[in-house]
């Protein structure tokens, strides 16, 4: 049954990868996106520790398997049910003044520039609160800014916009390469691949689609501990890491794998059978922006709600062998978030963040509003998030990308104004 479960989750994220060689288009949607985000994330670890039942029991490996399987196909469903009638309506499209729109992002860019530039002198164990997650709020800013000049530059390029994007570029490099952010690796390649599909109408080679795969799986296992080096500053040691070595540990599910310790979280969360019923959001939300430097930490712990579930204690009570604690510090995997608020319900969330994404990508694909592109490929690297992280955890993070949007679009909104027919 292991086996059966793992299998019919690889048949079903094959299937997105397969559309894609048949049309190219497809490379910039959600059913693709989740596919790689399947298997560079889940598929190896499940794959590592198939035959092993010490590490990870026979109904910890089956119920995780056929829960992601089930979320997989309702975001699959959510993306194509959604704008399947066509309905004609008018709509009116703002028209906004480049020129302005590239000033307010210099002053944004720079602002992000100079939060990194600080929090670049805090080590690795002053950076879980406290001023640098203040520092955090304009730093996030720099992200949907650099897709919106870029795709402001590809419109019209000229040598500002190019100075600041390759500012972006190398703040974007050292966040890899010193900070061994794994995220930032495939932000990356969506701030330029997806401008240049939508502006240029470049679409990415299908024959790099393997290499992909493997490059991500490379990121995932090495960069943490690349980190681990990097940010005390020995880069002497980095020379002694074996990446064929950390690949195998982590796959076999050492190195303190996510997926491993998902499957167990999910098998305790429904054993309990309490949920947290969305509560993770708003906790999330106060968490982030009632700031305790600010406000004072009774203030902020006043505002946060009680969890119905414990994992801490859950994991404790069910733990197979000494050290098999709860780890909060590792990402939970987007299935694994979603059962700890729904349970068995928490399909439904993915079949509605699937809808969403596809409206937006509708307004983009019709190329007849430059903001609507913007909007699309900055909400695009929420896609793989909502796989390796959370889709809780997306209000809150898109707040900041929203006022970098809306403020750019009201600094440099005209009169001016046109209204077209169309159809979703």
């Amino acid at each position: 049954m292991r086996e059966f479960s793992f299998f019919i989750l690889l048949f079903s994220v094959i299937i997105p990868v397969v559309h894609v060689y048949r049309d190219g288009e497809k490379l910039y949607q959600l059913p693709f996106l989740y596919s790689i985000a399947v298997m560079v994330w889940i598929l190896p670890s499940l794959l590592g520790v198939i035959g092993n039942t010490k590490l990870v029991s026979d109904s910890e490996y089956i119920r995780y398997s056929l829960f992601s399987t089930l979320c997989f196909w309702a975001a699959l469903l959510g993306y194509r049910g959604f704008g399947k009638k066509n309905k004609f309506k008018i709509e009116t499209i703002h028209a906004y003044d480049p020129d302005k729109m590239s000033r307010f992002l210099y002053v944004i860019m720079t602002i992000s520039f100079g939060a990194l530039v600080v929090m670049s002198g805090y080590d690795a164990d002053s950076r879980n609160g406290g001023t640098y997650a203040v520092l955090l709020f304009p730093a996030r800013c720099l992200r949907p800014a650099t897709i919106m000049l870029f795709v402001l530059y590809l419109l019209k390029p000229s040598r500002d916009k190019l100075f600041f994007l390759i500012l972006s570029l190398l703040f974007s490099l050292k966040i890899i390469v010193i900070d061994g952010r794994r995220s930032e690796v495939f932000n990356l390649l969506i701030t330029i691949i997806f401008p240049l599909f939508f502006i240029k109408n470049f679409k990415a080679p299908r024959s790099l689609i393997l290499p992909a795969i493997f490059l991500g799986i490379f990121v995932i296992t090495f960069l943490p501990v690349y980190r681990s080096y990097t940010l005390k500053g020995d880069f002497n040691s980095i020379s002694d890491l074996s990446p064929a070595k950390l690949l195998t540990s982590y796959v076999a599910g050492e190195n303190r794998n996510e997926v491993v310790e998902a499957t167990r979280n999910v098998e305790v969360a429904s054993l309990n059978g309490n949920y947290n019923w969305g509560i993770t959001v708003y906790n999330m939300f106060v968490y982030q922006y009632a700031s305790s430097n600010f406000f004072g930490k009774d203030f902020k712990e006043s505002l946060m709600l009680p969890y119905n579930l414990d994992l801490v204690t859950l994991r404790d009570k069910h733990a197979q062998y000494q050290g098999d604690e709860y780890r909060y510090y590792l990402a939970p995997t987007g299935f694994a978030a979603v059962f700890f608020e729904f349970g068995y319900f928490g399909f439904l969330c993915f079949f509605i963040f699937a809808a969403i994404t596809k409206y937006y990508y509708s307004r983009a694909i019709r190329k007849d509003s430059i903001t609507a592109v913007m909007f699309y490929c900055f909400f695009a690297t929420f896609i793989l998030f909502s796989v390796y992280d959370s889709i809780m955890f997306i209000p809150t993070n898109i707040i900041m990308y929203l006022l970098v949007y809306y403020g750019a679009r009201r600094y440099s909104r005209i009169k001016k104004r046109f209204y077209i027919l169309n159809s979703n």
